[in-house]
């Protein structure tokens, strides 16, 4: 008997589906199409926790798995038979990344079409359209495409290879795909083989070691969406806006007027690896962004390892990554230190105690240690930092996040915030009593402190919804020629994930990275609105006038507002050498707002 090892082209990586069994409909269909089925090993023996599943093992449909039946010293053994194929659906980005562990398949393929029913489902939902206006561009250098106004398809309502919304009877159309790292792009018709697009877009590396890219990935259709209180207030799903594509969600007029005319989302930057995670540093000297990535393990080494990258814009608007070489180990957050200087938190790992670390914002980078303990004790593994602008002082978190996913030792001091003054060399505790203090900033007039608590996530991965994920605010008093916080309040808490990183703007208004993207409130703590990103946000910074930068992990994005929306950190730093700041009529003071517009803020 012949056997006949065939490798079929997997018909899709990534499914932008965030339901579970949604995602598994799907690869069913999808590789039916390709001539062969999937039978699923589950990995969650009880049924009610599969929306806890992260991870599904796949498998040939004509490989079986059988016990042995041996008397002998082995009672029992388990393994599969036949077909060798396996692959994993894994959570990633909103959705499931496809990993295929062994492609080859030892029988013969049936091309036949796929079914127009499901096994699971006989009326399957429709698939997401919204980001579906991705369209490729020209690329320069090493560039792999997402879309630009500059290619002939963009001009299109509908390129090819993506379907017609979903009507009619049950049928499942394929997901638009967006084209990830590949220098060969196809667009494959799957529900039907025999009939293709003739749709190639093809990128020849020129072995450039940074994935540059020339121009935006510009997302059509940004919806401005109108959430009326009756359908906040009285819901019967508990997220009625999920972040499945880029949209506006307007709670409160006050986010129109930060929002603007023409607001928009735009992907400037996308790598492999997470590295936009943290930081997010502005230099509007230099006009670049400084972000620090994931932990994740480089190739060809063992252990996990923190880049700081720098982000430069180029003369045609696009932009270009830079690694910057530092001895800040394990870097996190970061912010303006100086007109010459950036300030990053190290959290360092079992060899290094990690710490305050100060970088020089001209090439080489120098880098200068600051402080690394706290009187003989070591720090747990430092988040987050600020700088008051008054008296220089630095503040910053000291969660345990650090230990919990293994690169520290046991912790020495319990969750804190503390003061630093680098003239007298005084550090002490300012608020204790977290779970998990994160982000840290002050208010547009430093009168009072933001302070995140994400106890709701612990460094393990696990998740405690008892746990808090709210942002705690404080008002700073000055007694015996210091500064002390008091007055500790609630000041909002996020529904979605944990607010990681919190910043302000000149009007007083409070902005957090959340799961779901960034969301907004005023200083009275009122949700004025949400920019929905799909895979929510881990860090973020103001950059010009009307300009933000957002980091998702493996995505950098631009965020257009209002030209008067300026973060307060940067805004403190251009008056730092000019007049005495004074107060504008009209403008809200820290926590002294009873209304919910900011019309009249910026008048």
């Amino acid at each position: 008997m012949t056997t006949t090892v065939v490798t079929p082209r997997l018909p899709v990586e990534y499914l932008d589906i965030v339901d579970y069994h949604d995602a598994l409909d799907r690869l069913k269909l999808l590789n039916r199409g390709s001539g062969f089925g999937i039978t699923i090993q589950r990995t969650k023996s009880d049924k009610r926790a599969l929306k806890q599943t992260r991870k599904v093992h796949l498998q040939c449909f004509k490989s079986r798995a059988y016990k042995s039946t041996s008397t002998g010293q082995r009672k029992s053994s388990t393994k599969s038979t036949e077909c060798p194929y396996r692959a994993s659906l894994t959570r990633q980005d909103g959705g499931w990344r496809v990993d295929v562990l062994v492609p080859e398949h030892n029988h013969e393929l049936d091309f036949a079409s796929p079914e127009p029913t499901l096994q699971r489902r006989q009326k399957p939902r429709a698939p997401h359209r919204a980001i579906a206006a991705f369209t490729p561009y020209p690329m320069e250098e090493n560039n792999f495409p997402l879309a630009g106004p500059s290619h002939p398809m963009s001009s299109t309502p509908q390129a090819p290879g993506i379907p017609a919304p979903f009507a009619g009877p049950p049928q499942f159309f394929p997901t638009p795909q967006v084209p990830r790292f590949n220098p060969v792009v196809n667009v494959v018709n799957v529900v039907n083989p025999q009939v293709q697009p003739e749709v190639t877009v093809t990128a020849t590396p020129t072995g450039s070691r940074h994935n540059r890219r020339g121009g935006y990935a510009i997302m059509t259709e940004i919806k401005r969406i109108q959430v009326p209180a009756s359908q906040r207030l009285v819901s019967s799903s508990r997220n009625h806006f999920s972040a499945e594509a880029p949209a506006f969600l307007v709670y409160n007029e006050g986010f129109n007027a930060i929002l603007g005319q023409s607001p928009n989302l735009l992907i400037a930057y996308e790598d492999k690896f997470p590295f936009a995670h943290g930081a997010g540093i502005y230099s509007s000297q230099h006009d670049l962004v400084l972000v620090t990535s994931n932990k994740y393990i480089p190739e060809g080494k063992f252990e996990k390892t923190v880049m700081i990258s720098k982000m430069t814009r180029k003369p045609d608007n696009s932009w270009i990554r830079h690694e910057v070489l530092t001895v800040a180990v394990m870097a996190n957050g970061g912010t303006n230190y100086s007109d010459n200087a950036f300030l990053f938190c190290a959290q360092g790992d079992y060899r290094d105690l990690g710490g305050l670390v100060s970088m020089d914002a001209e090439y080489p980078h120098r880098t200068t240690p600051l402080l690394n303990n706290y009187n003989g004790r070591r720090f747990n593994s430092l988040n987050d930092v600020a700088v008051h602008p008054g008296d220089g002082s630095i503040w910053f978190t000291d969660p345990i996040y650090g230990f919990e996913e293994g690169l520290r030792p046991k912790p020495e001091l319990p969750n804190q915030v503390y003061r630093f003054d680098p003239q007298t060399g005084d550090v002490r505790v300012v608020a204790d009593g977290f779970d998990r203090p994160k982000g840290i900033c002050f208010s547009n007039y430093e009168r009072s402190v933001y302070i995140t608590d994400t106890g709701r996530v612990h460094g393990d991965g696990s998740v405690d919804p008892l746990r808090p994920a709210t942002i705690y605010a404080f008002d700073i008093i000055e007694k015996r020629s210091t500064k002390w916080l008091t007055n500790r309040r609630v000041f909002a808490m996020v529904d979605t994930g944990i607010p990681q990183s919190i910043k302000c703007d000149i009007a007083g208004n409070v902005y957090a990275a959340c799961g779901d993207g960034l969301n907004v409130w005023n200083s009275a703590g009122t949700l004025l609105g949400k920019a929905l990103i799909p895979g929510g946000i881990s860090s973020f910074c103001f950059g010009r006038h009307g300009e933000m930068f957002l980091l998702n992990e493996n995505r950098f994005w631009i965020m257009e507002v209002a030209n008067n929306v300026v973060g307060a950190v940067l805004e403190r730093m251009r008056e730092r050498t000019g007049a005495a700041r004074t107060e504008p009529a009209g403008r809200e003071r820290d926590g002294d707002s009873d209304g919910d517009s900011m019309a009249s803020l910026f008048a």
